[in-house]
């Protein structure tokens, strides 16, 4: 058995993983999903969150994982977070797994990344404050970017949860090294729809390294939602094939 640590992305909680938890304990596994600091039911001021709360709170959940060497998954925005986690807890990872998600190099943010993105939808959709403390998304705005392959239902479910997201996590630059960060074995799941990310971005920062898994999925930027069965087999497979490589389960 596995064990999936889950981190949400930019303006989401712990939500937008409901489907992906059942479908990957329903495999045999077990999925743990969390809301980082400033979302869904945590009550932190989102305007007083930083990047090292974040890592705070996934190595907390990380170290308190009844099970050797869990498996980190991130989508979207928290591809930076599991890698600044990845560099301070890299001996308690199996692995990590990156789900059309931001994957830096050292010094990198992730608005240095997003300068890069050739076609930015999201921008049309969300409201840095003056101070950049914050950032307000505009629900209607949004949905059709980040779930542009998903039901009706699945969209009016998340649309209506989706919040103001702290502002310093998308201008602080992380700090990575060959040694941590570099050690732990990477899947990255492409999503050739996405629209928020786009494939060109993806394959780019997937580019930049030789060590990362590639899966890619016919999906939008939430396959979470609308390809949760191939999302949770390809996860499945991808855990299978690490703990293979490394000697701990027979092929």
């Amino acid at each position: 058995m596995s064990v999936f640590v889950l981190v949400h992305g930019a303006f989401h909680g712990r939500w937008c993983f409901r489907r992906l938890v059942s479908a990957i304990e329903a495999r045999g596994h077990r999925a743990i999903s969390i809301d980082l600091p400033g979302h869904g039911d945590d009550e932190r001021d989102p305007a007083t969150v930083t990047m090292a709360d974040y890592v705070e709170a996934v190595s907390d959940t990380i170290k308190s994982v009844e099970h050797d060497n869990p498996f980190l998954v991130g989508h979207s925005m928290a591809g930076m977070v599991i890698s600044q986690v990845a560099e301070a807890q890299a001996n308690r990872l199996a692995g990590m797994a990156y789900i059309a998600a931001y994957l830096p190099q050292s010094g990198e943010s992730l608005m240095a990344i997003e300068a890069r993105n050739p076609a930015p939808r999201m921008a049309t959709a969300v409201t840095p404050a003056p101070d950049l403390s914050h950032v307000l998304i505009n629900q209607e705005l949004a949905a059709p970017i980040f779930y542009n392959d998903c039901d009706d239902t699945d969209i009016r479910f998340c649309q209506d949860r989706l919040s103001t997201q702290p502002g310093a996590p998308f201008l602080t630059p992380v700090t990575l090294t060959e040694e941590q960060f570099g050690s732990v074995p990477k899947g990255y799941f492409l999503c050739e729809k996405d629209l928020t990310i786009p494939t060109v971005l993806q394959e780019e920062m997937v580019a930049r390294r030789n060590d990362v898994d590639v899966y890619r999925l016919a999906s939008g930027h939430s396959p979470f939602l609308s390809q949760v069965d191939a999302l949770a087999d390809g996860l499945v497979d991808y855990a299978r094939d690490v703990l293979v490589k490394s000697g701990r389960e027979a092929a």
